[in-house]
């Protein structure tokens, strides 16, 4: 079941194409990264789902519903929905106690009941020893931590985060991590954009990339090494001449041969590769890094557009 699904979306300002034709699926209990360059539109595809903008044309459905409808059954469904904007949504002048209490009591929690949960994410959040302070005395990455808490108070079922992690300090960033993974243990969905990309390839169960409004790849992490294929393998063989048997041998099964002394080094497809042989004394698999991946499909689709 999909918990999100945005169905051939344009969004225009003018003429300008923020989003073009855009589709995306996100399943239940995923956590879901939304990866581009800055200006390609995940923040807009955001203010989409959360229901702050609406679309040109096309469909955004989140939990099964029109986030754009106010009537009573919709505002029902929108309290299963937690938003974390890359600005953080806070009043500067109420301390942070405050803050979590007066949106606990939007979600329509009693007094003790809104004191509680204030208390208890300061707590997890490390800010506790702040919650007296007012908001604006906070570091950024304490607000960060803030605004993270204030997204997931009222224990929602799906939580729309816009750059989480931007700009925080490790404490900050791994605080904010080890929620989003505890959050996914309990099978909530999770949908997120972000630039830290070493960040995202801790956490990440799917992603997709955007570049100039549309969907360049949608997928899980595997179909990233299935499609691309840029795992890089290093076989030791044992002298100079079964390192020019192997490539003579392996020429039309390997990517980018590098010959260093008797170490061989290629990018490694999904051919077979017989490694049992005499001639090698040992092998390994390098992984590509995620960080490598959105770079080559990047590139791929800039040299396509260019030429265009």
């Amino acid at each position: 079941m999909n918990e999100i699904e945005i169905k051939s979306c344009d969004k225009l300002y003018g003429n300008f194409h923020a989003l073009n034709n855009l589709s995306l699926n996100v399943g239940k209990g995923q956590i879901f990264a939304y990866l581009g360059p800055n200006g390609a539109g995940k923040t807009t595809t955001i203010k989409l789902l959360s229901g702050l903008i609406k679309p040109s044309s096309g469909e955004v459905k989140i939990l099964n519903m029109d986030p754009y409808n106010d009537n009573e059954k919709s505002i029902k469904k929108k309290q299963k929905i937690g938003v974390m904007l890359d600005s953080p949504a806070l009043y500067l002048n109420l301390t942070g106690f405050e803050n979590l209490v007066y949106w606990a009591e939007l979600y329509g929690f009693n007094s003790k009941k809104a004191n509680k949960v204030a208390d208890k994410l300061l707590k997890k959040l490390k800010l506790h020893d702040w919650r007296d302070n007012k908001v604006l005395e906070y570091s950024h990455g304490m607000k960060k931590r803030l605004s993270f808490a204030r997204a997931i108070l009222h224990d929602p079922e799906i939580l729309i985060l816009d750059e989480p992690t931007n700009g925080i300090d490790f404490e900050s960033r791994e605080l904010i991590r080890n929620l989003i993974e505890k959050l996914f243990e309990e099978e909530k969905t999770i949908f997120f954009s972000s630039h830290d990309l070493g960040e995202v390839q801790k956490i990440c169960t799917h992603l997709a990339i955007i570049n100039k409004g549309k969907i360049i790849f949608h997928g899980g992490l595997k179909d990233l090494e299935h499609e691309f294929s840029m795992n890089k393998m290093f076989i030791v063989l044992k002298n100079e001449k079964a390192v020019e048997k192997f490539i003579n041998t392996m020429k039309n099964m390997i990517i980018e041969p590098k010959v260093d002394g008797t170490t061989v080094s290629f990018i490694y497809a999904k051919q077979n590769i017989d490694l049992k042989s005499e001639d090698i004394i040992t092998y390994w698999i390098e992984k590509t890094s995620l960080e490598d991946y959105y770079k080559k499909i990047i590139a791929c689709d800039q040299n396509e557009y260019q030429s265009n």
